[in-house]
């Protein structure tokens, strides 16, 4: 069983990577843990990689070598990806979510896993969503951020299993979410960025939100660090955050790779102009006026797309000339969609059985 599985993953691999292409006509894109999902032009979710624990949204938890369809005939607006789970928005901002469920994050109010979308439970309608590791998040269309789930792990135990929406931050002016690692981060209208909960720069992963010893610095916040900046793109991960300003500028605070020094403030780290940054735990990608896409951090199971296997310190651009539109990452596997709308993907996300690593974009049938 093993060696047909292993022969039919080859053979997969080797139509992924005859040109013309894959499936075309995605529109969006978004990246878990080892599984990607995408909006076709109508609206319709397909999803693709490890699906044991319903990620997929099939009703099946089977993993898939190609694009599948999401099961109920959903037409999303809005879609994201956490570790294990994903969710979507329908036209009337009614949130839909599926997959593992440890932590309330398909906010059921349960924490029982769903193999196919489920309807949150709440009266609230919403604009936009965002999937974390365990947690998601949506502004409200009468402003507001919910959450459920776990949001702020190894920052804060104050967000600990909500099972059902519960309102973080009650602010109107908010226009932007990202919520892919621990953290979730906001932009209001006037383009100033802030983080929920607010952890502090250049500390462990543990709990930071006291500061212990009477001999230690006072920790650094990072909401104060970026209040004054006016920023078109926002994310954060695990120990840093990256912003990129109006001049389209790409600057970073805090720890992004384990042997770079810890940036105390917002600091340029790429020369050029940048747009459409992402963040997950360990690392960070945006794409130039090109449409190259430029990643930094961590670097195991070669996710950055790049030729070096060990961490990169400042932002290195993935071996392809490809262009693409958007870039979305996790930890273990990053995916880009060109201008046909295909899908291409690299790192450790395809195989859910043995350690094959794609280590050039690949594109998804």
């Amino acid at each position: 069983m093993r060696k047909l599985s292993w022969m039919a993953a080859a053979l997969w691999l080797f139509s992924c990577g005859a040109e013309p292409g894959g499936r075309t006509g995605l529109r969006s894109l978004t990246v878990g843990e080892g599984f990607a999902c995408g909006l076709d032009s109508g609206g319709a979710a397909w999803c693709w990689g490890m699906g044991k624990n319903g990620q997929l949204g099939t009703g099946l938890g089977e993993e898939s070598m190609r694009s599948v369809a999401v099961a109920g005939d959903h037409r999303f607006v809005d879609l994201c990806a956490g570790y294990v789970h994903a969710c979507g928005l329908d036209d009337g901002g009614v949130a839909w979510c599926w997959g593992e469920n440890w932590e309330g994050q398909l906010g059921n109010s349960s924490d029982q896993r769903r193999l196919a979308p489920t309807r949150v439970e709440t009266e609230e309608r919403f604009s936009q969503i965002a999937c974390g590791h365990q947690h998601t998040c949506a502004l409200g269309v009468n402003g507001g951020v919910w959450c459920w789930g776990f949001l702020g792990y190894r920052v804060t135990m104050d967000y600990y299993q909500m099972l059902a929406p519960t309102l973080v931050d009650p602010a109107v002016d908010l226009v932007r979410i990202n919520g892919k690692s621990n953290i979730l981060s906001v932009i209001d209208t006037e383009g100033r960025g802030r983080l929920i909960p607010d952890p502090t720069v250049c500390e462990s992963l543990e709990m930071n939100d006291d500061n212990y010893g009477d001999d230690s610095p006072e920790p650094l916040r990072q909401n104060a660090l970026w209040a004054d900046l006016r920023l078109s793109d926002f994310c954060a991960g695990e120990l840093f955050a990256c912003g990129i300003d109006e001049a389209g500028t790409w600057l970073c605070a805090g720890n992004l790779a384990w042997e770079s020094r810890c940036r105390l403030r917002p600091e340029p780290v790429a020369s050029g102009r940048f747009h459409g940054l992402v963040c997950s735990d360990g690392s960070a990608c945006a794409l130039d006026h090109s449409g190259a896409v430029w990643c930094q951090g961590w670097n195991k199971f070669q996710v950055l797309g790049v030729d070096s296997p060990g961490e990169v310190v400042a932002p290195a651009r993935i071996a392809t000339e490809r262009r693409f539109l958007k870039v979305a990452i996790n930890s273990r596997n990053q995916c880009a969609l060109d201008g046909k709308g295909q899908a291409w993907c690299w790192g450790s996300f395809i195989y859910s059985n043995y350690d094959e690593i794609l280590t050039r974009p690949t594109v998804i049938q």
